[in-house]
């Protein structure tokens, strides 16, 4: 049974260390960025561009057994942030370093920890908000494991004052990881597995921790998309447009309907379009929503600002 409080206890502790680290290690090289807003990556970098225009650049490297992560931050010509994250063989109690993945995403940038151990999967990912000051806030540490048949998450939010520049150690220390979600039979069960983690979210108001694209990946791997969860997958990427969290919106609804066509989806996904202010790509969502929904003689029911915006 993989949860938090029992197998995977240690990492907590070890995560708070490498947040502090992350956190309290000021770097004093200089580096380059770049300007696109598409992740880019090789063994020695990665780099993004959030949404509001800031760069984000790590970049990796090994120093016999460290792992030495440099990590900048960069609004218009101007750095913000400059950090340093060192990590070696023995700071998780493994004889291997976890995998690094960045990604930039709607309010910020996430930073993902994952190890692999047989059939085993630990993430730690940790959400990083942009607000409109330029200023970056922790805002969401959240911890997922998976096994062959069971899958567990626990995550926390964070206050938004826990500024990247003032984090203080024992502020994460005392906000712990409270159990989301636990499914110990998914090999019997996955189809249905979806419809607890709903609730649980929805109980918690917490759709926006599994708001980043990792996340939803490793979701839909674990729980693939099928008619008999269609309408929690559906309910999920509803509530990531109403968080405005557009473009993880986009995201799933994609995975849901190379799965399974369906009207929720090409709505979720015109809406979030449009949104980010790509017109043309709603118009065509809508477009396909219109077809799925008068092919299921549900005409009546399509909002009338769908049919305003494609009119004008």
């Amino acid at each position: 049974m993989i949860t938090m409080n029992n197998v995977y206890k240690p990492f907590v502790i070890v995560l708070i260390l490498l947040v502090s680290s992350f956190f309290n290690c000021a770097s004093t090289n200089s580096y380059e960025t770049t300007s696109n807003s598409v992740l880019k990556s090789n063994e020695d970098t990665l780099s993004c561009e959030t949404n509001r225009l800031s760069t984000i650049l790590i970049q990796k490297e090994i120093i016999g057994d460290k792992l030495i992560l440099k990590l900048i931050i960069k609004r218009k010509n101007e750095i913000i942030v400059k950090k340093n994250i060192e990590i070696n063989t023995s700071t998780f109690g493994y004889d291997s370093l976890p995998d690094i993945d960045l990604e930039c995403s709607s309010g910020g940038f996430n930073i993902n920890y994952t190890f692999s151990f047989g059939n085993e999967y630990i993430l730690f990912n940790h959400f990083i908000g942009e607000e409109d000051d330029d200023n970056f806030y922790i805002k969401n540490v959240v911890f997922y494991g998976s096994n062959r048949n069971s899958l567990s998450i626990e995550g926390t939010k964070v206050l938004k004052n826990t500024s990247i520049h003032n984090y203080e150690i024992h502020k994460l220390a005392s906000l712990g990881l409270k159990p989301i979600y636990f499914e110990d039979n998914l090999q019997t069960v996955n189809e249905l597995a979806l419809k607890p983690l709903v609730e649980k979210l929805e109980e918690k108001s917490y759709f926006d921790i599994i708001g980043n694209e990792k996340l939803l990946t490793i979701i839909t791997r674990e729980i693939p998309v099928s008619k008999k969860n269609l309408i929690s997958y559906n309910t999920i990427e509803n509530n990531l447009k109403k968080r405005e969290l557009y473009s993880e919106t986009v995201f799933l609804s994609k995975i849901v309907l190379q799965n399974y066509q369906n009207p929720q989806s090409y709505l979720n996904m015109g809406d979030a379009y449009w949104s980010l202010r790509n017109e043309e790509d709603a118009r065509k969502s809508y477009v396909k929503y219109i077809e799925s929904m008068n092919i299921r003689e549900q005409k009546t029911q399509i909002p009338r600002y769908i049919l305003k915006r494609l009119n004008n």
